[in-house]
C-alpha cells in the first residue's frame, strides 16, 4: 500500500483580507470552506483542486450554473455559486485555497478537520461564514442520520397532506397531458415489473427456507417490490442489512 499523507485545505475570500481569529486557528482572510485531503506517489488529482475544477461541469453554453447536476454530483450549491463568482471576478485557485496544515496522518486530519469547522462555525447553522453542510470527520456523510420524512405521510404529516392537495387532479402538471410510448417504457422499466415466473422459485433466507416472502420483507423493514425487481435482472442473491435472500427454483 502507497504511503499516503493527509493534509486540511482552506478556501477562502480573497476579498475579505485581514486577521481572523477562530480558538488556536488564524488566517489572514475569511475561510469559507474546509476539507481534507491526501497525496502520495500514485495519486493522480489532488483534493484541493477538486471543488474549483469541477465547477466547470456544471456551467451552461451561456454561462449559468446547472443546478441539477450540482444536486447530483456535489450537493452543495452555495459553494458552487461562490466558486463561480471568484473565477468569474479573475480570481485564479491560487488567490483563494491553500493547504493550511500538512505531513498528518488519517486519524489526525479527520480530528482537525471536525475541530476548525465547529470552531469557525457553518453557514447552514447560522453560526460561522463555511459553505460546509456537515460537520466533517471519517464517513460523516449521512451515515447515522435517519431521512427526514421517515415514517411521515399525508395522514399524519400536515406539509406532505398540503403538498398532495396541490397536485390533486387539474392541479398536477401532468394531468390531462397525452403519455407517449416512450413514457410507459421508462415507466414499467424504472419499477422493475416482476418477473411473470417469479411464483415458481422459493427464497431461502441466510440458509434458512422461508415460505413467504412478502410477510418477511414487511417483518424486516424490506421493501418487497424491491427484491422482486432485483431477481427479474437474472440474478440469484439479493443482500441487504445483513440479510442475504437467495433465489432457489422448485
Amino acid at each position: 500500500m502507497e504511503d499516503r499523507q493527509y493534509y486540511i485545505y482552506v478556501y477562502f475570500d480573497p476579498k475579505k483580507i485581514g486577521n481572523y481569529v477562530y480558538g488556536e486557528y488564524t488566517f489572514s482572510a475569511e475561510p469559507f470552506y474546509i476539507g481534507k485531503g491526501c497525496y502520495c506517489e500514485l495519486s493522480y488529482t489532488d483534493r484541493i483542486d477538486y471543488h474549483w475544477k469541477s465547477v466547470k461541469r456544471y456551467i451552461t453554453n451561456d454561462n449559468q450554473l446547472n443546478l441539477n447536476k450540482i444536486r447530483k454530483f456535489d450537493g452543495n450549491i452555495p459553494k458552487i455559486f461562490k466558486i463561480k463568482k471568484l473565477l468569474d471576478e479573475g480570481y485564479s485557485s491560487v488567490n483563494f485555497c491553500y493547504k493550511y496544515i500538512l505531513n498528518l496522518n488519517e486519524i489526525n486530519s479527520y480530528e482537525i478537520e471536525r475541530d476548525l469547522i465547529l470552531k469557525i462555525g457553518r453557514k447552514n447553522l447560522k453560526t460561522g461564514p463555511l459553505y460546509n453542510l456537515t460537520e466533517g470527520g471519517e464517513f460523516h456523510r449521512f451515515e447515522n442520520l435517519n431521512p427526514w420524512n421517515k415514517g411521515l405521510n399525508k395522514e399524519n404529516d400536515a406539509r406532505l397532506k398540503k403538498i398532495s392537495e396541490d397536485r390533486l387532479g387539474q392541479k398536477n402538471p401532468a394531468y390531462g397531458k397525452p403519455k407517449t410510448e416512450k413514457y410507459y417504457l421508462a415507466l414499467q422499466k424504472r419499477k422493475g415489473k416482476p418477473n411473470s415466473n417469479h411464483n415458481k422459485y422459493k427464497y431461502k433466507i441466510n440458509e434458512n427456507i422461508i415460505t413467504d416472502l412478502k410477510t418477511f420483507c414487511q417483518e424486516n423493514d424490506i421493501v418487497y417490490s424491491t427484491v422482486l425487481s432485483h431477481f427479474c435482472k437474472k440474478s440469484d442473491c439479493y443482500k441487504t442489512k445483513n440479510i442475504i435472500i437467495t433465489r432457489i427454483k422448485i
